[in-house]
């Protein structure tokens, strides 16, 4: 079982991450270390996910000449290993002869003989004898990677069709957030020369050095001024510039936020933060509403989720104070 992160497409192109991926999906295989994986994808392989939504709802439908499927977004990954089982589903996909494998990533050891690949997203749920364990890769609870979601909440809540008031739903978690997540994913990682600058720009952040965000920012304005010279007299003028006083006014707070930003990798005090706890919150609540939809296979005293695994951090944390 892997929770993710396995492919870096966020600083490697396509062609140097699947290499990489490759060496070690062979010794795997080849040690016998397991038979299967079960891959529940990160953020920096989110687009493998995107990759199976694809090849499942459009690409084999319009094969069969059928009619494209709209995604799901989100399919659970449910392993039940009480004492007399020790079973493997994908909620509301069928296997085919025994099995889920059949996608693209079988053949990524590049011998003849497939290596199954069950791909869940985001969420895998153990059943054990004592209760369940939620496993995600976790990077729905740093800000960045729920952004998008949090900011639909704020702003349009009411026009949206959630479950619950004030909270989305784990489809609509992964749906709102794609936009995003598939920009960092893979998005910067693919873009050629601009991949390079963005990775020193990124590496300069997290240092704390923020003057080429800066240059970079007031050769934007200069930028915009030019696209937008209609001359003093004219109230596009005024109006143009109204906004690029609000956008400095967002950018110099924006630089603050980067200046103090803190990254969940290795930090031991991640969970301890505030908005973190909140959108723990939020997302463990959303996976109570998705369990429930799938629980009644189980027995009622196996119904609630017991623990939390995750591995966006790099760093195993252990809460001295569970959050309830």
């Amino acid at each position: 079982m892997l929770l993710g992160d396995v492919f870096d497409f966020s600083i490697a192109p396509y062609k140097r991450a699947y290499e990489n991926a490759q060496r070690f999906f062979k010794l795997v295989k080849e040690e016998g270390i397991a038979q299967k994986i079960i891959y529940v994808r990160g953020n920096h392989d989110f687009e493998f996910w995107h990759s199976v939504e694809y090849e499942v709802n459009i690409i084999k439908q319009i094969k069969k000449g059928a009619s494209p499927r709209q995604f799901r977004w989100s399919v659970p990954g449910i392993l039940d290993l009480r004492t007399d089982c020790g079973d493997f589903q994908l909620y509301g996909v069928t296997k085919v002869d025994g099995g889920y494998g059949g996608l693209f990533l079988d053949n990524i050891t590049g011998e003849a003989t497939p290596f199954p690949f069950y791909v869940a997203y985001p969420n895998l749920y153990i059943v054990t004898d004592s209760g369940v364990i939620l496993c995600t890769h976790g990077h729905y609870l740093d800000g960045y990677w729920a952004f998008m979601g949090e900011l639909a909440i704020a702003i349009a809540d009411d026009e949206m069709p959630n479950e619950v008031t004030g909270y989305l739903n784990i489809q609509e978690v992964v749906a709102v957030n794609n936009p995003l997540n598939q920009l960092a994913c893979s998005g910067i990682g693919q873009s050629g020369p601009l991949r390079e600058v963005a990775l020193r720009v990124q590496k300069e952040a997290k240092a704390g050095n923020i003057s080429t965000i800066e240059k970079f920012i007031k050769k934007g304005d200069k930028y915009a001024d030019f696209l937008t010279n209609y001359g003093w007299y004219d109230p596009r003028e005024w109006v143009a510039d109204a906004i690029g006083g609000v956008v400095k006014k967002v950018a110099t707070w924006g630089l603050n936020q980067v200046k103090n930003v803190k990254t969940a990798r290795y930090t031991e005090s991640f969970l301890k933060e505030k908005l973190v706890q909140a959108r723990f919150r939020r997302y463990f609540d959303s996976c109570i509403i998705e369990w429930e939809g799938i629980k009644g296979m189980l027995p009622e005293h196996l119904s609630k989720i017991k623990s939390v695994v995750f591995g966006h951090t790099h760093e195993p944390i252990k809460i001295d104070d569970p959050m309830r």
